[in-house]
């Protein structure tokens, strides 16, 4: 048996056996006869295959935390996934029993090809909720679903508007801790400049989109004022990206620039690694006390030289203890709602 968890406890253990029947099922899976689009066959195949082992520690060490910094026993909590996509957490919270659980993504195409996979798994979930963070919100309520646990795995740091999305889950999910990890770490150094080369690199490619989209709303800008226009609206999306365009169009004067850092977002408002400071989420959220707890590194790695540098940075970021978020790989980001801790 593999150990995906390392904790000396019932539902550890209860985890660790969830992860070795899943890991089973899932090698054992013919997704090729899964009737799919290409495009999630392959994210499914680069989630779970592609350090495949790490994946799914991840899933149950995030699960566990969240399970006991709730305080409640894993049968009785009602649990959601936030931006699941095609992911493994939510299938752990089915297998080990947790009472309710709720499969959640913005895009409808993830959440059919998360139901017909988990069907070919042997899984149904209580509930799959497609849409943005409010109209999820909307649909938890109708459905009078009060949650215990919201989980996230790599999704805050794509989060337009994190100020919007804390407001709207105390106030619709006013008793959920919210638990969630990032590898958008602001104080590990060497995370820190590995997302400036992404956003570098983010910033040429959707820099271009964006251009493309500035000429074809202003057929009549010049290519100066556009590639002005395009800079300055790097950090703007959706529809805020929209209206600026627009107010441009009718009044000629430039929005202000935002200089958030080296960040920059799509047009459809969605944050390339969005690396933000620690006091930038505990300013974002203040219904919630925020926490910030290091994560651990891959260490199932094929060439032995990175197990041992997996292992190694390992040891470092336990003996620093809350400052092992200097070394680790990625962080938890909790928020527990402030009338539960009083």
């Amino acid at each position: 048996m593999i150990q995906f968890i390392n904790k000396s406890s019932d539902l550890g253990s209860i985890i660790n056996d969830a992860c070795n029947i899943l890991y089973g099922k899932i090698n054992a899976l013919r997704i090729d006869e899964i009737d799919i689009e290409p495009l999630f066959r392959e994210y499914f195949m680069k989630c779970h295959f592609n350090r495949q082992l790490f994946s799914l520690k991840t899933s149950a060490n995030l699960l566990y935390e969240a399970i006991v910094t709730s305080g409640k026993k894993h049968n009785e909590i009602v649990l959601m996934d936030y931006g699941a996509g095609l992911g493994t957490l939510y299938l752990l919270a089915k297998i080990i029993g947790v009472r309710k659980v709720i499969y959640n993504d913005l895009m409808s195409e993830f959440g059919h090809a998360a139901r017909l996979i988990d069907q070919a798994l042997g899984y149904e979930m209580d509930e799959y909720i497609v849409g943005d963070t409010l109209a999820t919100c909307e649909e938890l309520r109708t459905k009078k679903i009060d949650c215990d646990i919201i989980t996230s795995r790599n999704v805050l740091e794509h989060i337009y508007n994190l100020s919007y999305f804390f407001k709207l889950l105390h106030e619709y999910q006013p008793r959920a801790i919210l638990y969630n990890s990032t590898t958008a770490n602001w104080r590990n150094p060497a995370t820190h400049i590995q997302h400036i080369y992404l956003h570098l690199q983010g910033r040429k490619f959707y820099g271009k989109e964006k251009l493309a989209q500035i000429k074809q709303a202003i057929p009549d800008i010049n290519e100066g004022d556009a590639k002005k226009l395009t800079h300055v609206l790097l950090q703007y999306g959706g529809d805020e990206f929209k209206n600026a365009i627009e107010h441009y169009k009718v009044n000629k004067i430039m929005p202000p620039s935002k200089n958030d850092y080296t960040n920059f977002c799509t047009s459809d408002g969605n944050w390339g690694e969005h690396m933000i400071p620690y006091s930038s989420y505990i300013s974002f959220a203040p219904q919630y006390t925020i926490k910030f707890k290091p994560g651990f590194w891959d260490v199932d790695y094929h060439s032995a030289i990175k197990q041992m540098l997996g292992k190694t940075m390992n040891v470092l970021t336990s003996m620093l203890g809350k400052q092992g978020v200097l070394t680790s790989s990625f962080i938890y980001i909790i928020a527990i709602p402030k009338a539960r801790v009083q």
